[in-house]
């Protein structure tokens, strides 16, 4: 028996929990936990809303990593919306790693993509705040500064 549970948001919190630190402790830093995550989350987005809200609290520490590995495996970017949206509704002060990470994969994927997202961003009255963040985490270059 797995303490906490083994069902898909025990297993997402027992990994997004820990700070990004911790996974590194021993030297064996590995994203395979967040890999699987992101591929049960691309096979069943519901799994996904149910934790959305938490996602962007400031306990979800190590949100970014997942959002890594979301972003590299949401090739078509269908979940950005959804990501979005509910940064939004998390408000102002809320923790952007999970989007930061994503766009962090898309920039590596389609540098096009990323930079106009980030613009899309900036646009909108209840994003534009945490574009800095979002540039910090994701890159930045030239194109961005100008954001």
């Amino acid at each position: 028996m797995v303490v906490g549970g083994d069902d898909f948001q025990a297993r997402l919190k027992r990994q997004v929990c820990l700070p990004a630190w911790e996974h590194h402790r021993y030297g064996d830093l590995t994203f395979d936990a967040f890999t699987s995550l992101a591929y049960e989350i691309m096979g069943d987005p519901s799994v996904l809303v149910a934790v959305l809200d938490w996602l962007f609290s400031w306990e979800a520490e190590s949100s970014t990593l997942l959002g890594m590995k979301l972003g590299e495996a949401d090739k078509t970017l269908a979940l950005k919306d959804m990501i979005v949206a509910s940064l939004e509704r998390a408000g102002e002060g809320a923790n952007s790693g999970l989007l930061g990470g994503y766009l962090l994969s898309v920039r590596g994927i389609d540098p096009g993509r990323w930079l106009s997202s980030l613009q899309d961003l900036a646009n909108r009255p209840a994003t534009a705040g945490f574009v800095i963040q979002l540039i910090t985490i994701s890159g930045l270059n030239d194109e961005a500064s100008d954001i």
